[in-house]
């Protein structure tokens, strides 16, 4: 039997911690879970972190989805609502397939690593002060709310609400897209066009792959291909 005296101590400590997870929030610091985050949580997310750094971030929505849902976009640097002349604009992009989840949560835990580490880390302090970081987690919202999480077999979600693929969604330097443009990839021109990127990627999931652009051909095979060495 537990003597009188550890007992009241192990009472005296149980609610420090079940506090213990809440504390970051009850500092105003930001901690993403590492679990999958839904429209919803990811527009929650968004929300608190600009809430809690408004002085190097700012909340945006470039379009909406065919159901109507944000695309929420948060830009992060020291000044984060203009461009300053000289100064590389990044743009990061996520969940093109719905049911590709990992860049989204990439990106959360991105944001998280850049903001808190402003004014603490030289390096992080130093590239804030001299880009502005553009992130989209989640580009097809409606495709992420429409997938299964645990379902790493089927292709539930990964296209938009209108059934069709976003990442085929674009005009081809070599092939014709007789696909009408869907909201989600108008919006993504829109916006490349409104601010001057010098870097850009979009995260999948499933496989190692890197894509460049114009890496496909006229005749869609790499026969007279030099690939580099990466």
């Amino acid at each position: 039997m537990m003597p009188k005296s550890r007992t009241t101590v192990s009472l005296l400590l149980l609610p420090l911690v079940l506090w213990l997870p809440c504390l970051p929030h009850i500092l105003g610091q930001n901690v993403v879970p590492f679990e999958y985050h839904d429209y919803s949580q990811v527009t929650q997310v968004l929300r608190e972190f600009h809430q809690n750094y408004s002085d190097i971030t700012h909340l945006y929505s470039i379009g909406q989805s065919v159901q109507g849902r944000e695309l929420w976009v948060i830009a992060i640097s020291d000044n984060p609502t203009v461009h300053e002349v000289g100064e590389p604009e990044v743009q990061y992009v996520g969940n093109i397939h719905g049911n590709e989840v990992i860049g989204k949560e990439l990106l959360l835990h991105l944001l998280e690593h850049l903001a808190g580490g402003y004014g603490k880390n030289s390096t992080i302090s130093s590239y804030l002060n001299t880009t502005r970081v553009h992130i989209l987690p989640a580009m097809n919202p409606d495709g992420l709310q429409g997938s299964l999480e645990g379902d790493c077999y089927s292709s539930i979600g990964r296209e938009n609400a209108r059934s069709y693929d976003l990442n085929r969604n674009f005009p081809d330097k070599f092939e014709v897209n007789t696909q009408p443009i869907q909201p989600e990839a108008q919006a993504i021109m829109n916006w490349t066009r409104s601010i001057p990127f010098s870097l850009s990627a979009i995260f999948h999931g499933g496989a190692v792959v890197a894509n460049y652009p114009w890496d496909n051909t006229p005749l869609g095979d790499c026969t007279n291909c030099s690939l580099p060495l990466i």
